[in-house]
């Protein structure tokens, strides 16, 4: 679901990304068919990072491991940080 504040960060480049906190990779938020998202969105996550409905998915107790943020010149921030950020 877009927010308001998913649309005010891309306009100052930020990419809307998910890390994967046990591997640290970073995945841009696309829609299926690849195609840049323009707010957090986990349709376009390969299925080992986020399963499908209908397959099969981590165990209950395995710990949270999607971390929403954004990519900024290359570099993974979460909300938090953007939102830390002095203001213009």
């Amino acid at each position: 679901m877009a927010t308001t504040h998913d649309a005010s960060h891309r306009t100052y480049g930020f990419q809307p990304a998910v890390l994967d906190a046990r591997t640290q990779v970073v995945y841009p938020c696309r829609y299926e068919d690849g195609r840049l998202a323009p707010f957090h969105i986990f349709d376009g996550l390969p299925d080992e990072v986020a399963p499908r409905h209908g397959t099969s998915a981590p165990p209950e107790d395995e710990k949270p491991r999607l971390v929403c943020g954004f990519l900024m010149a290359g570099r993974f921030v979460t909300r938090e940080e953007v939102l830390a950020l002095p203001q213009r």
